[in-house]
């Protein structure tokens, strides 16, 4: 597996831009192959059902747990399989299958953890 590069690939991240221009390298925010270059239909931060809910933000732990889940956040706006050069794929495809296994297990342990519950 390629370790992190020791710059960011794309232009406008190291200059301070924002989380649109780290997703779709493009400053603005708008995204690859849609049309007109529209933009992203949510952010991880807008209309989120969890930003200002009272029992995660009760503790320190459950106002962290947003904040992860804000910068994992996948969805309309992320990158597509174009964007990726072929040299890469297969590395990739390691590293999807390897974050699709995560969400999947952490996803059955948040389900159990359910279940056990009086």
């Amino acid at each position: 597996m390629v370790g992190p590069p020791d710059r960011p690939l794309r232009p406008g991240v190291a200059e301070g831009g924002g989380p649109a221009a780290s997703r779709s390298g493009r400053p603005d925010g708008a995204v690859a192959g849609r049309p007109g270059g529209a933009r992203a239909a949510r952010s991880p931060t807008v209309g989120a059902p969890w930003h200002g809910d009272a029992a995660f933000g009760s503790t320190p732990e459950g106002t962290a747990f947003v904040a992860w889940l804000d910068v994992t956040w996948v969805g309309d706006g992320a990158p597509g399989p174009e964007q990726v050069p072929l040299g890469r794929t297969y590395e990739i495809v390691d590293e999807a299958r390897r974050r699709a296994g995560f969400w999947s297990d952490f996803a059955d342990s948040l389900q159990a953890r359910a279940r056990r519950r009086p």
